[in-house]
């Protein structure tokens, strides 16, 4: 029979054992479960994903996550104030684009007109993806 080995509170192994008394450690993995999950004492419990930064959003996505931060005027302002050949570049991406990358120049620019810093341009992102 298979079982997981626990190990502060985590499954670091998967071995096959006859008896469960082999070792002090060891949970049935009939359970559910895989390495790198908890375990609370009772049930196995799922290991938390990494929260990933999407590289682009959609521009509507982009638009509803500033709506919602209650950024979305201040963006519109800062690049209706922008001047020059930036300005119209600018004006054109946010105009005319399909999508926003996180690395792309315009947003790098905003963020310190909008008071934001980098961590929090990345939760932008995180929450445009889901909308």
């Amino acid at each position: 029979m298979r079982a997981h080995v626990i190990e502060n509170g985590k499954v670091v192994n998967t071995i096959e054992v006859d008896t469960f008394d082999v070792l002090p450690n060891l949970i049935d993995a009939s359970l559910g479960g895989q390495i790198g999950d908890g375990w609370d004492g009772t049930v196995i419990v799922p290991a938390q994903l990494p929260i990933v930064v999407p590289v682009a959003v959609t521009m509507r996505q982009a638009r509803l996550a500033l709506l919602q931060a209650g950024k979305l005027s201040a963006v519109n302002a800062a690049i209706a104030s922008m001047s020059g050949i930036q300005g119209e570049a600018a004006r054109i991406e946010w105009e005319f684009s399909n999508e926003v990358k996180r690395a792309q120049p315009l947003v790098a620019a905003l963020a310190p007109v909008l008071g934001m810093t980098s961590d929090q341009l990345d939760q932008l992102f995180i929450t445009a993806a889901g909308l």
